[in-house]
C-alpha cells in the first residue's frame, strides 16, 4: 500500500477514535506515532478536507466556528477495509547512501562523510528517543509492540551507519 495512502487511512483512524478539528486530530497523531511516522498538520488537514469531500467524513462547526471531523458510515467502513488490507511486504529499503556507497570509486567525498555522520547522529537521537518513550509505565500493549519495532529497525541502522563510517573514514 502506497504511505500516502497509509497516512490517510490512519487519520481517518484517528478520527474515528475520537473526532475533533483539523489540529486536535494532528496533536493526537504526533502523540500517538510521531516518533516512527511523523505528521504535519497541512497533511492532516488536507487529508480532512478531502475526506469530507468523499462523503468519509462531516466537518460539522463547533461553537467557535471550527470544524469538528467526525466519520460518516463510508468512512468507517473504508478504515475497516484498510485494518483488513494486505500490509507492503518487506522488500529492500531505498537509499540514496545506498546508491553512493555501491558507486564510490576511488577518494571518498568530504561532505559524503558529513552526511553519514548527520545521519548516524539522527538515528542514535531517534533510537534514544524511542527507547525513552518505552520506558513509560502506561504505553498501550500495541503501542509498545510498534515502537519496539521502530527501535529495533533504528538500532540495526546505527550499526550499520556506524560501519559505513568506519569504512568512509579509513
Amino acid at each position: 500500500m502506497l504511505q500516502g495512502m497509509s497516512l490517510r487511512n490512519a487519520i481517518l483512524g484517528e478520527v474515528g477514535l475520537d473526532p475533533g478539528s483539523s489540529s486536535q486530530v494532528h496533536r493526537r497523531l504526533q502523540a500517538r506515532m510521531g516518533d516512527y511516522w511523523p505528521v504535519n498538520d497541512g497533511q492532516v488537514y488536507q487529508v480532512l478536507t478531502s475526506a469530507v469531500a468523499a462523503g468519509l467524513a462531516t466537518a460539522d462547526p463547533d461553537e467557535t466556528g471550527k470544524p469538528v471531523y467526525a466519520l460518516t458510515d463510508e468512512g468507517r467502513e473504508q478504515v475497516a477495509r484498510w485494518f483488513d488490507e494486505d500490509f507492503a511486504k518487506a522488500t529492500p529499503q531505498r537509499s540514496e547512501l545506498y546508491l553512493k556507497l555501491d558507486l564510490l570509486g576511488e577518494g571518498v567525498p568530504e561532505g559524503l562523510v558529513h552526511a553519514v555522520q548527520d545521519q548516524l547522529h539522527h538515528t542514535a537521537r531517534a533510537a534514544r528517543k524511542v527507547r525513552k518513550v518505552l520506558k513509560q509505565d502506561n504505553l498501550e500493549e500495541f503501542r509498545a509492540l510498534s515502537l519496539r519495532g521502530v527501535l529495533a529497525h533504528l538500532e540495526v541502522d546505527v550499526e550499520w551507519l556506524t560501519e559505513v563510517l568506519d569504512a568512509l573514514e579509513r
